[in-house]
């Protein structure tokens, strides 16, 4: 029983270490807040140019996907402390994921590839049907990977470890086949019912 959380740790701890290319390259983000920062001229998300670099206020371009979260952090708190008084840098790297189709919230979300498929479904507040994580389906550039995530979202592995990429899509219909046919049932019965309703009336109006 006590020996989870110490594993859970050192996990965590292991990807807080690894280069930041290992999960982002160009295109994607880096996500930085610094507290105390009442001014918010340096807490935001920047792209991350080609070459691995990123255009930060007032340091200029730093190379930011060689370096590991934990060094990324220690070099900006020690690089800002000239401009705050006591600075703490957290840093976070950052994918886009499309969430399309029968979602609450659908639409791109800025998600962190270290977290689990789970956290990144609540990002679109989930589907909408009942049986909605039951149909989703993970497309990448029109080829669909996966039909089945019933794993990856009852799974704690991160994103990264999945393969995840920033451009990915996460889709589920809204209606099946088989929802169509009753909603045109239903349409068809209560047209039916409307129009005997109609005839009716007319006939006692005779």
């Amino acid at each position: 029983m006590g020996k989870a959380p110490q594993e859970s740790k050192s996990a965590s701890q292991y990807l807080l270490n690894l280069p930041m290319s290992k999960c982002v390259g160009p295109g994607d983000l880096v996500r930085i807040k610094a507290f105390p920062d009442t001014a918010m001229f340096i807490s935001g998300d920047y792209p991350i140019l080609e070459n691995g670099y990123a255009l930060l206020p007032i340091l200029g371009l730093v190379q930011v996907t060689s370096l590991s979260i934990t060094d990324l952090a220690a070099n900006l708190t020690k690089s800002y402390a000239k401009f705050l008084a006591y600075p703490n840098i957290q840093v976070e790297p950052i994918i886009r994921l499309s969430f399309f189709g029968g979602f609450l919230k659908p639409g791109m979300h800025k998600v962190n590839p270290m977290n689990s498929f789970s956290d990144a479904l609540s990002t679109a507040d989930g589907p909408v049907r009942d049986d909605g994580l039951r149909l989703l389906r993970w497309e990448r550039d029109g080829k669909v990977l996966s039909r089945d995530l019933t794993a990856e979202v009852e799974g704690n592995k991160s994103l990264m470890d999945l393969g995840f990429k920033s451009g990915d899509q996460v889709c589920v219909t809204i209606l099946t086949q088989r929802d169509r046919l009753q909603v045109i049932s239903l349409i068809l019965s209560t047209a039916l019912a409307t129009g005997t309703l109609v005839i009716t009336l007319m006939v006692l109006r005779k």
